[in-house]
């Protein structure tokens, strides 16, 4: 399974697959601590399969990577994605993104965020891509520093 991708979640959700994004505007983003964080990520399928995966990422010293990538199954065209974040009651967030998929034109999703103190997160996720559509789930915890 690739490496972190989220520059959105979704383009949220490219630093969890691995793939950079480019803004366009500075959305605020949950206040998490920066750090290692662990992911634990499912994402289903068209197809009805899933797919889960744990990885490890590096959200030094901000921890806004973690909500700026793209969840879907394509390639990220040059001009990446855009996020926009909006704060909701009781801890939660709104992150929505706009990508440019190869092949397929604009993708979007749309996500929720709730948050448990600065170093946990839950995020609900729903991809639109072209004809096919996605739900994800992702728990974030942060497990320490980073290294000097």
């Amino acid at each position: 399974m690739p490496t972190p991708m989220i520059r959105l979640a979704f383009c949220g959700a490219a630093l969890l697959l691995g793939v950079g994004c480019a803004d366009a505007t500075e959305p605020q983003f949950p206040p998490l601590r920066g750090g290692l964080w662990e992911l634990q990520s499912v994402r289903g399928l068209p197809s009805g399969k899933s797919q889960k995966w744990t990885q490890q990422s590096r959200a030094c010293p901000d921890a806004n990577l973690l909500f700026q990538g793209y969840w879907g199954l394509g390639i990220l065209e040059k001009a990446g994605c855009r996020f926009e974040s909006t704060q909701l009651p009781d801890n939660r967030y709104r992150i929505a993104s706009e990508c440019m998929v190869r092949g397929v034109g604009r993708a979007t999703s749309e996500g929720t965020v709730t948050l448990s103190g600065d170093e946990a997160f839950d995020l609900d996720i729903h991809v639109q891509e072209g004809k096919r559509r996605y739900h994800a789930t992702q728990h974030g915890r942060r497990m320490g520093d980073c290294a000097p």
